[in-house]
């Protein structure tokens, strides 16, 4: 009789008080030198869900402070706050090192946190990170004007207090995996209505209003900075950088990416051919195995 292949690990939800804020993590397998994967703005660890039992080890996804089912504390959601409370996440977590991953936003607080510390960062794999474009290089017209909107003041208000306001969380969700993906339509059933249950909680929490305009605001500010800043960020991370692409991303173009390998010294790019500002949503198998191997090439292959 063929043997079957072991199940992979369950994944499983638990949540943390971490400096005063309630954190939700959601954490896969065991072993050491854990992966520990970030999300992106406006998003959550739900995104992360198929990631997790594929990583061979043990693997925690957080929802930041101020997104998903976290705490939403009033403060400024710059990426060194957001990087620090990720830090005392990993301290609560008994983390020293872990393997950093980050998408788009989780990207840039990765980067932060592996800059600010470096000795916790085993290595750092940023996926479609929100760095400034490449001379040149813009997101679709439409992509632009809605990242840009609500930068406005008074104007993001209203906007987010209307989406929530006449928009059903089933077409919230939509609207948004249409643009992170180059095919909603491979996004697992079960990924898309846990992201619908989390859209109709959002409605009775303004406070995820509020971070979410906060981080979107210092985002946009690193993003319009003069290349120099990140760069000096960068040259202070110590550890293996990837840099894993998706070939038909929408908001942050691959072209980015490849400017960004070209500036960063001994960072290592990587193009999901197919896939969307999203990897992870539609090919969690691919971005599992350039995880994985590209943390054997960080020289750590503990289980």
């Amino acid at each position: 009789m063929k043997r079957q292949p072991p199940a992979p690990p369950a994944v499983t939800e638990r949540f943390i008080e971490v400096g005063g804020v309630r954190v939700r993590l959601l954490e896969s397998g065991s072993g050491r030198t854990p992966f520990l994967l970030l999300h992106g703005l406006g998003a959550s660890a739900t995104k992360w869900r198929a990631v997790l039992p594929l990583l061979g080890r043990r693997s925690l996804a957080p929802d930041l402070p101020g997104f998903g089912r976290s705490g939403a504390p009033r403060a400024r959601y710059t990426l060194g706050w957001l990087a620090g409370g990720v830090r005392a996440t990993m301290d609560f977590a008994g983390i020293e090192r872990a393997h950093l991953v980050g998408n788009s936003l989780g990207g840039m607080v990765a980067l932060w946190l592996a800059a600010a510390w470096p000795e916790r960062a085993a290595s750092l794999a940023l996926m479609a990170p929100a760095l400034p474009a490449a001379p040149g290089v813009r997101p679709e017209p439409r992509v632009l004007a809605r990242f840009l909107a609500p930068l406005l003041p008074g104007v993001g208000e209203t906007l987010l207090a209307g989406v929530t306001r006449f928009r059903t969380p089933e077409r919230i969700v939509g609207e948004s995996l249409a643009v992170n993906c180059a095919d909603s339509a491979r996004v697992p059933p079960e990924i898309v209505e846990a992201l619908v249950a989390e859209a109709a909680e959002r409605r009775g929490r303004p406070g995820l209003r509020r971070a979410m305009l906060s981080s979107q605001r210092s985002l946009a500010r690193v993003m319009v900075a003069r290349h120099e800043r990140v760069r000096g960020v960068a040259a202070a991370v110590r550890a293996p950088m990837l840099l894993l692409w998706g070939s038909e991303d929408r908001l942050v173009p691959r072209a980015v990416g490849e400017h960004w390998a070209r500036e960063i010294p001994g960072a290592e790019l990587q193009v999901l051919d197919g896939a969307g500002h999203n990897p992870q949503l539609e090919a969690p198998e691919r971005v599992a195995g350039c995880l994985r191997a590209f943390a054997e090439r960080a020289g750590d292959a503990d289980g």
